[in-house]
């Protein structure tokens, strides 16, 4: 067992590749990957033999889950796609991508990946949003909270985590009834939307403002929108 493996395995009739490289053009273009092909009979079948041993039944299980929450999931995306869809200033860049990992949301936007789930706080669910700030950007958010972030109703934090980064969450005051953003109460799905995306707006504009006059702390967050620990 190698601790953080991180690989991929890609495989034909006849050929197989096992790399650290995503089929992204940002993989292509941005990062230094190695990559193992054989089309050695042997190491071929001892391929696809891990393969059906330790992923397929994996794979199979995950497609049951993603067909049974698909209805769900489309409630609240679909949602979300329409309003940016319809409204192009909400936020700066609109949506690259939206998907669910087990009870978050996952939604990347221009310049960051936000992460949002329901959790209880003293027996009361409310609504958690979070993302991640450069050094730049969490050594000015205090002084710029209150501009920046005075359209929502939120309790926020940052700390540093072990990357250097900072951890940036946004908690919503008002309490909600339902416990899972995949299975929202029908009177709560526009005011969650709603939440999400200005927390997604709000965030777009000042990591915009913030980083617009400096080229080196541009850099930065470019870095970072290549590292994301919540990608699909």
């Amino acid at each position: 067992e190698i601790k953080g493996l991180h690989c991929k395995i890609y495989f034909n009739e006849k050929e197989a590749i096992i790399s650290s490289m995503n089929l992204l053009l940002s993989s292509d273009t941005s990062s230094l990957d190695i990559a193992l092909k054989t089309t050695n009979e042997e190491e071929y079948q001892s391929i696809l033999n891990f393969y059906k041993r330790y992923i397929s039944k994996e794979f199979e299980e995950y497609n049951k889950i993603i067909n049974e929450t698909k209805i769900l999931e489309g409630n609240i995306i679909h949602n979300i796609r329409t309003i940016v869809t319809k409204q192009k200033g909400y936020h700066v860049g609109g949506i690259r991508d939206i998907f669910f990992a087990e009870d978050s949301l996952i939604v990347t936007a221009h310049y960051s990946t936000y992460r949002f789930i329901i959790k209880k706080i003293n027996d009361n669910n409310h609504l958690f949003c979070i993302t991640q700030l450069t050094q730049h950007e969490s050594e000015n958010i205090e002084s710029n909270i209150k501009q920046f972030f005075k359209d929502i109703d939120m309790d926020f934090s940052w700390e540093n985590n072990s990357t250097g980064l900072s951890v940036f969450q946004g908690i919503f005051r008002q309490k909600v009834d339902s416990s899972n953003l995949q299975d929202l109460q029908v009177n709560e799905k526009d005011l969650i939307v709603k939440t999400v995306l200005t927390f997604i707006g709000c965030s777009e504009a000042y990591i915009d403002i913030i980083n617009s006059n400096d080229n080196e702390v541009y850099s930065q967050r470019v870095a970072l929108m290549r590292y994301s620990p919540y990608s699909s």
